[in-house]
């Protein structure tokens, strides 16, 4: 098994506990483009926590959270697939 400096150099991560799932979450969300899939989210959103080993669910999860606290706004596009769009909730607007 590698040291955890090897993995630091060899991805770019820093010690777990750096941020929470929440605000890694919510960087990621900033920083993918209008049009975004879960993994990469959760890819970036694992970086930022320099967690490799964190579950995709979980990074939906916590962005679901973020959705109804209305700190992010986005509506998926293909469910099985796992695409998203940035911008209005469509269930949202037809109420």
């Amino acid at each position: 098994m590698r040291k955890f400096n090897e993995l630091q150099q060899l991805y770019g991560f820093k010690r777990k506990g750096r941020i929470s799932v929440l605000e890694a979450t919510e960087i990621a969300f900033q920083r993918v483009p209008e049009a975004f899939s879960g993994n990469d989210l959760h890819r970036i959103a694992a970086r930022e926590m320099l967690r490799p080993a964190v579950y995709p669910d979980t990074i939906l999860r916590a962005l679901r959270m973020l959705k109804k606290r209305g700190k992010v706004s986005y509506h998926c596009t293909d469910q099985v697939n796992s695409l998203y769009q940035k911008g209005f909730d469509s269930r949202r607007e037809l109420k």
